[in-house]
């Protein structure tokens, strides 16, 4: 999954929960260009900001969608 795929179920997400932006961005208590970086790359979510999300009723298939980014992520590291 790609992060443009993120990207767009990020949006899908706050769109159905009838959420905006600022609005997400004052309950994770960071500032709107943060969130707007962290949506361009999910890697940069914090635990606390998804756990967060998570709390505001984003879906459970848009964290199975981060985890396997991390993994594959993850993966790419050596040493």
């Amino acid at each position: 999954m790609g992060k443009k795929n993120l990207i767009f179920q990020f949006k899908v997400e706050y769109l159905r929960l009838g959420l905006t932006k600022p609005e997400i961005a004052k309950y994770l208590g960071i500032s709107l260009p943060t969130l707007n970086l962290r949506i361009k790359d999910p890697l940069n979510f914090t635990i606390i900001n998804l756990l967060k999300l998570k709390k505001l009723g984003f879906n459970y298939d848009y964290y199975g969608q981060l985890l396997s980014e991390f993994k594959i992520d993850s993966s790419k590291k050596t040493l």
